[in-house]
């Protein structure tokens, strides 16, 4: 369980036996009737509610505080969908493939990487997106206090370093030297 100024949750092992219907969260509308990512929520003034989160391309799943301190990001097999607690309802979603993320508490941020590029998340929306990183896949990643490294992969079986700067997601290096998009 993790707690902010406002809210509380849990992840469930599975969806409830008893009580009100899960709310079911869908990024493309599908899928809602089988289980996803289930996790209950605790608002500190509205009563607590189950959501049921179905899952993008991925094997990621965590639940984190977002920077405004009053919405959780609910990352669900790689879609993250931002949830007012108390209204019980889907601020955003994006993503479907995010493999990592990191809380960067010293720019009150979380950030989030596909394995292609990352991006930062602020308590206003997104800060930053890099550049692509790699062909397909990164690894040896850290976040840094000032920055994140790992390595790209290169479509001729190679990795390569590569840096960012967490201030303005400036990077350098990394496998991938195709155009951009």
């Amino acid at each position: 369980m993790s707690e902010h100024t406002q809210s509380e949750f849990e992840i469930l092992n599975g969806l409830p036996p008893y009580g009100p219907l899960p709310l079911q969260f869908s990024s493309i509308g599908q899928g809602t009737h089988r289980e996803g990512f289930v996790v209950k929520f605790r608002p500190a003034k509205a009563e607590e509610w189950v959501g049921n989160f179905q899952a993008g391309l991925t094997s990621f799943h965590k639940v984190l505080v977002h920077p405004n301190h009053k919405y959780f990001v609910v990352v669900s097999g790689g879609e993250a969908y931002v949830i007012d607690p108390v209204t019980q309802s889907l601020v955003a979603n994006f993503g479907g493939a995010i493999e990592t993320a990191f809380e960067i508490p010293s720019q009150n941020a979380v950030l989030f990487s596909n394995g292609i590029w990352f991006e930062l998340l602020g308590p206003r929306g997104l800060m930053w997106k890099t550049k692509r990183l790699s062909w397909d896949g990164m690894r040896n990643v850290q976040a840094l206090p000032s920055s994140v490294v790992g390595e790209g992969w290169c479509f001729d079986e190679t990795w390569h370093r590569f840096s960012v700067e967490l201030s303005d997601g400036k990077a350098t290096g990394g496998g991938y030297n195709g155009p951009e998009p």
